[in-house]
C-alpha cells in the first residue's frame, strides 16, 4: 500500500514551482510470521523551482529531492547474526540546469547534478548488502558533476503548440472530404501530417498511436494508388 502526487504550477507568469512524494509500504507472511517487504522503498519527495524568459529562450531549474532513510525496522535480515543489511540513510540532494534556445530546432543546456557533492545511497542498489561490506562505498551516487549539451530536435518533432490545431483540422477536413480512394496528392498529404503528429510531445501518447495507425492506413491506401497508376499505364515499364 502507499501513494503518490505530482503538482506542476504556475506562480507568475515565467515562474513555475513543482513538486511531489511517493509513499509505500508492505509487508510479506512466510509461514504465519509477518515481515517487511524489502523492495519497498523509502519515502521520496522532490520539489522544483523552473524560470524562463517571456520568448522561452532562456530557463533555468533547481530541483531538490530528499529520501528518507531505510529502518533496520523496515528490513527482513537475510543474513545470519550478527550480520545486518545495510540501512541507508536519509538524504536531500539538489540539482540546477540552465538552457538556451539558440534556434528554434537546437537548444544548449547545462547542468550541475548534486550541487553538495553529498555522499548518498539509494536503497535499491544496496538491498541486501551487508553493513560491514568493504564495498559499500561502490554502491554510493555520482558525487558532484558538470555537464553541457547541445539538443536538436527535426523540424518534424518540433511543431508548434500553435500549428497543432491548424494540423489537426486540415487534416480531419481532408479525410471527411475524401474519404475513399482520393488522389495521390490528397493522400500523400493526409499521410505526412499524420506522420507529423505521431511525433508531436505536445499530443499525449494515446493520440500519437492513433496517428501513428491511422498513417499506416493511409500508407497502405497511398501504396494501392500508384500501383493501380502503374498498371494503368501498362505496368512498372510506365515509369521509365
Amino acid at each position: 500500500q502507499g501513494g503518490e502526487a505530482k503538482l506542476r504550477y504556475s506562480i507568475a507568469t515565467q515562474w513555475i514551482i513543482g513538486g511531489g512524494f511517493a509513499y509505500a509500504d508492505g509487508e510479506q507472511k512466510t509461514n504465519g510470521v509477518r515481515s517487511p517487504l524489502n523492495s519497498v522503498n523509502p519515502l521520496k519527495a522532490v520539489s522544483s523551482l523552473a524560470w524562463q524568459s517571456s520568448d522561452a529562450s532562456f530557463g533555468a531549474e533547481l530541483n531538490a529531492a530528499y529520501n528518507g532513510a531505510k529502518r533496520d525496522g523496515d528490513i527482513t535480515q537475510t543474513a545470519a547474526p550478527p550480520a545486518r543489511q545495510f540501512a541507508t540513510p536519509a538524504w536531500t540532494n539538489l540539482d540546477a540546469s540552465a538552457y538556451w534556445q539558440f534556434h528554434r530546432n537546437g537548444r544548449i543546456v547545462a547542468a550541475i547534478k548534486n550541487i553538495a557533492d553529498k555522499k548518498y545511497w539509494q536503497w535499491a542498489d544496496v538491498q541486501g548488502v551487508a553493513a560491514t561490506s568493504t564495498t559499500l562505498d561502490a554502491y554510493t551516487q555520482p558525487g558532484r558533476s558538470y555537464s553541457l549539451s547541445v539538443i536538436e530536435k527535426t523540424a518534424e518533432s518540433s511543431i508548434s503548440l500553435e500549428r497543432i490545431e491548424p494540423v489537426i483540422a486540415g487534416t480531419l477536413a481532408l479525410m471527411s472530404q475524401y474519404p475513399r480512394r482520393p488522389c495521390c496528392c490528397i493522400a500523400e498529404k493526409i499521410s505526412a501530417n499524420l506522420s507529423l503528429l505521431s511525433r508531436c510531445t505536445h499530443l499525449s501518447p494515446p493520440l500519437r498511436l492513433l496517428c501513428t495507425n491511422l498513417g499506416r492506413e493511409w500508407d497502405g491506401m497511398l501504396a494501392e494508388q500508384y500501383h493501380a497508376i502503374i498498371e494503368s499505364q501498362g505496368g512498372e515499364h510506365a515509369l521509365h
